[in-house]
């Protein structure tokens, strides 16, 4: 019986060590995505006011363009006033969506994402991850070591690199804030910057975490905040 009691004694100690580090992993990755969303955030203020800038000119440029026009006809009985050269009007400047960040698009995908990775789901959204209480923020989908991990929907890079608890990471932008998470990979094929296309190949699966199983470790956010990605997947 003592013996049976120091067993236990230190399988509930070992549990309470493991949820201390996942809460410890899950408040580093955290930080890191305020820090992204941060710069993301700022980017699209730029970004709005860039387009501000030139919907501005673009209006002034063709009230220029109306009031030429309009001193050159005359009225009746009046003679017409010297032909006025108008300015040349500016070319129209377009503000093509960036189409790398999704374009607002990203929210209608939901039902009809798949899976960046052919396997077996062994962790799910909110189930219990270990001992002491951890959940998980998003799914675990068991592969083979090397299988090619695809981009779920277009977007930017903004980080691949190695973080602790989650080995090799990398996160794609989606645009209005939500990005897709790809980590315990085995390789990133991708670096910070990149576009990605959907199907992309964007890292190989593996234990880089130090996870018990080999895989990749899967999540969706928006606006910084983990929800169910499976609620988002079609076709399963």
């Amino acid at each position: 019986q003592r013996q049976a009691l120091a067993d236990l004694s230190l399988k509930l100690a070992g549990q309470r060590n493991a949820a201390v580090a996942l809460e410890t992993d899950e408040k580093r990755l955290g930080r890191v995505i305020d820090q992204l969303q941060r710069v993301i955030r700022e980017r699209e203020r730029q970004a709005a006011e860039e387009r501000a800038r030139r919907e501005a000119a673009r209006r002034g440029a063709e009230q220029q363009a109306a009031t030429a026009r309009r001193r050159r006809i005359p009225t009746d009985g009046a003679t017409a006033d010297a032909p006025v050269r108008a300015a040349p009007t500016p070319p129209t400047v377009v503000d093509v969506p960036d189409q790398s960040t999704g374009n607002g698009a990203f929210a209608q995908l939901r039902g009809h994402l798949r899976l960046p990775v052919r396997g077996s789901i062994t962790g799910r959204f909110g189930a219990p991850r270990g001992g002491g209480g951890a959940t998980w923020k998003g799914v675990f989908v068991h592969t083979e070591t090397g299988a090619e991990v695809r981009a779920v929907a277009a977007g930017r890079v903004i980080f691949a690199d190695d973080l602790r608890g989650f080995g090799n990471l990398l996160i794609v932008d989606h645009g209005n804030q939500y990005l897709s998470i790809y980590a315990n990979n085995e390789s990133l094929q991708k670096r910070t910057g990149d576009s990605v296309a959907p199907g992309d190949v964007v890292s190989r699966a593996g234990n880089s975490s130090g996870d018990d199983q080999t895989g990749l470790y899967f999540e969706l956010r928006f606006q910084g905040r983990p929800f169910d990605p499976m609620t988002w997947i079609g076709g399963r």
